[in-house]
């Protein structure tokens, strides 16, 4: 099966808490949405202002996907996914369930993007 590659990128710079990197994993005009903070994010801008408060609010020491689904046609792509952020908040341990959608698109220097983020 034919993977974007963006999920491994997204874990590496959230990980890394490096809201710049993950911006760059987003169309200019992308949206990313996380009604469960109430973040409606549009832009690449906001987007990396959305993920820096994310990261401000606690450590994340691992991302574990449960399951992926995701599927390439040509240069755009969509995927379905579930896990679990750990890591501390206020120095306390946490366990994080997450649930995401996704929409990509390969731009033509050959590097996948988020379009849509819904987490």
């Amino acid at each position: 099966m034919q993977s974007t590659g963006i999920i491994e990128a997204w874990q590496k710079a959230y990980l890394a808490g490096d809201a710049r990197a993950i911006a760059e994993l987003y169309e200019d005009d992308a949206i990313f949405v996380m009604p469960s903070s109430e973040i409606v994010a549009k832009g690449r801008d906001a987007i990396r202002e959305a993920w820096a408060g994310l990261i401000a609010a606690g450590q994340a020491d691992s991302v574990d996907i449960i399951e992926r689904d995701e599927q390439v046609v040509g240069d755009v792509a969509y995927a379905h996914q579930h896990g679990v952020i750990r890591g501390k908040v206020d120095g306390e341990p946490v366990e994080i369930p997450f649930r995401t959608t996704e929409v990509m698109r390969r731009g033509s220097d050959g590097s996948w993007r988020y379009v849509i983020d819904h987490a």
